[in-house]
């Protein structure tokens, strides 16, 4: 986990200011952006935390909800400022989806970062040759060259960044014992992919699950997802869900969160985890790869 929260969280907890301030005037988005000569997807977006908002738009929104209290308006701006930062994502935007982005910035703030897959390894655990496979494999349309060496670098980076540089951060991966079965590559391709996840648990950098086949049926089946917790109560958990078009994130949906979070659960309690799912990779790679 970063020292200090980037873009996405600190947009998060700006816009509920906001938003909480112009309810408490009793004003609708329509009050709002007539006054300030704004359209009101502007002031939408901004209040739903998708992008960041200028020191002078915030300076004359304050002033219109009559805020006066100095220190409570420099903490505004500190968040504003902080919700404009680039990050190490930033450089690669045009290559990937906004939804995705969200998903990045989100991840890296996150102080539990819970995987489930049940097709694919998930992409903070792949190998360079894994990844490079997968993204060959599942690429949308025709991706220019740049495309696809931008999404790889971002993996690897990812990694990097969460495995490596990133402390005080929980790493969960749930893994469907089909997962392990799945050819990406070559069999050497393979064995380096499973030696890497082995690796990974034994070092206790990853908290690792597997969902045998005699697990039977169970609620991962309906699709892979990605839950992010917060340290801070004020920071609602997202869940991420990737798709061909590029991913929706679902937050501010307590509710909905509290569906995976029981989910999760769930599959733990049916899976096999820590060492006996260190030894279950292990037999598993030496019975398919030798």
């Amino acid at each position: 986990m970063s020292d200090s929260p980037g873009p996405v969280v600190t947009r998060r907890r700006l816009r509920i200011e906001l938003r909480r301030l112009r309810l408490g005037q009793a004003l609708s988005i329509d009050d709002v952006a007539t006054h300030a000569e704004w359209s009101t997807s502007k002031l939408a977006r901004i209040e739903n935390g998708q992008v960041g908002i200028s020191k002078q738009d915030l300076t004359d929104l304050l002033a219109y909800y009559g805020v006066t209290d100095p220190d409570y308006t420099r903490e505004l701006h500190q968040l504003a400022r902080a919700s404009r930062q680039r990050m190490w994502w930033s450089r690669y935007q045009k290559h990937l989806s906004a939804s995705f982005l969200e998903f990045l910035g989100a991840e890296f703030d996150a102080s539990v970062v819970c995987y489930y897959q049940p097709l694919i390894v998930p992409g903070l655990l792949q190998t360079k040759a894994y990844a490079q496979a997968i993204n060959a494999a599942t690429a949308f349309g025709e991706i220019p060259p740049d495309a696809m060496s931008a999404r790889l670098e971002v993996r690897l980076r990812r990694q990097d960044e969460l495995l490596r540089r990133r402390s005080g951060v929980r790493i969960i991966a749930i893994l469907d014992e089909a997962v392990l079965h799945r050819p990406v590559g070559s069999s050497e391709v393979m064995r380096e992919q499973f030696d890497r996840v082995i690796e990974l648990a034994k070092q206790r950098i990853v908290e690792l699950v597997v969902l045998p086949f005699s697990a039977g049926p169970h609620l991962g089946l309906l699709g892979a997802f990605t839950l992010l917790e917060y340290q801070e109560a004020r920071d609602d958990d997202v869940v991420y869900l990737e798709n061909p078009s590029g991913g929706l994130v679902l937050r501010d949906q307590a509710e909905v969160v509290e569906v995976y979070h029981r989910t999760i659960e769930k599959m733990i309690n049916s899976g096999v985890g820590n060492n006996e799912a260190i030894g279950f990779v292990g037999t598993t790679k030496k019975q398919l790869f030798g």
